[in-house]
């Protein structure tokens, strides 16, 4: 059983389930890794107003398509990102990035790039939409160990603002 670090009760660790894929565990990795940062520097949730709240709305082994906006995933997220502002003080919510991890669905997918800076586009409106904010909403990518998304997500994101590789992942 994990124990929370002292302090730290309020925050709850993402668990994904393992698929037949092989599970996204990055995401869980995230959130314990922000634990481990608050605790390294001495914050306890109720000492600082960063807030940060995490979820699975795609599925493993899907295509971009799939997961664009006006399909079930798309509505899912966007429905968890309007749960998620519900639960702030009124007008204080931000959703400043998304962490995208997907891709390996793709490998045969000549239109990715541009697929993934229009869904990236459709995520900042959504965000805009949800909260209210006026700056952006940034998609956070890492290059995954498949030849072409690791090409395709570095050429996004010479095309987009929108678009950052914040880490390898190999």
């Amino acid at each position: 059983d994990h124990v929370l670090p002292a302090g730290l009760a309020s925050l709850i660790d993402h668990v994904e389930a393992t698929t037949a894929n092989g599970g996204e565990t990055v995401l869980g990795g995230y959130q314990s890794m922000l634990m481990q940062l608050f605790n390294m520097c001495g914050l306890a949730p109720a000492d600082h107003t960063v807030r940060t709240i995490s979820m699975a709305a795609g599925q493993a082994a899907t295509a971009i398509a799939v997961l664009r906006s006006g399909g079930a995933l798309f509505t899912r997220f966007t429905n968890g990102v309007g749960a998620a502002v519900s639960l702030s003080t009124a007008g204080s919510a931000r959703m400043r990035q998304c962490l995208w991890f997907q891709g390996e669905s793709d490998q045969a997918n000549a239109n990715y790039v541009a697929e993934f800076i229009a869904m990236a586009g459709e995520i900042d409106t959504m965000a805009r939409a949800a909260t209210g904010q006026d700056e952006p909403c940034l998609t956070l990518t890492y290059q995954m160990d498949r030849p072409k998304s690791a090409l395709w997500f570095a050429d996004a994101a010479a095309q987009s603002p929108l678009i950052q590789i914040f880490a390898p992942s190999y």
